[in-house]
């Protein structure tokens, strides 16, 4: 009987460890899963004294290494981007760098939870610096 017990015990003990141990949980994030969501900031004219005002980012995802920037709104400096295309790249630091898909003049660089933005709008160059939400 105790050998039947141990057999079965065994058993369900090996079971459960090989079904929790396949998970597609594993799957490693991409630039793109790691950058998208929405980012809380600030926003300020580079060259300029103004004060930064609150500002608001969207990034969704659009393939493992390119994500749009589909919202970048500030209303106290009435901005509020139209959308644009991001490749990403992976820096020797650990930070994702973002550079335009054509040729606007907006980059970036993502490390931790913050999103660094630097583009032009008119003939203003802007600095955006924000967090995850």
């Amino acid at each position: 009987m105790k050998k039947y017990l141990f057999s079965t015990l065994l058993l369900m003990m090996t079971l459960c460890l090989g079904f929790t141990g396949c998970s597609d949980d594993d799957a490693p994030m991409t630039n793109a899963d790691l950058l998208a969501g929405n980012y809380s900031g600030t926003l300020k004219p580079i060259g300029y004294t103004d004060a930064p005002a609150s500002c608001y980012v969207t990034i969704e995802k659009l393939s493992d290494n390119t994500v749009r920037i589909s919202r970048l709104i500030c209303e106290e400096f009435g901005l509020n981007m139209s959308a644009v295309n991001m490749v990403t790249k992976i820096n020797s630091n650990g930070s994702i760098s973002l550079e335009s898909e054509t040729n606007y003049s907006i980059e970036g660089t993502f490390l931790g939870n913050q999103l660094n933005l630097e583009f032009v709008s008119g003939n203003t160059t802007w600095k955006f610096v924000g967090t995850k939400q």
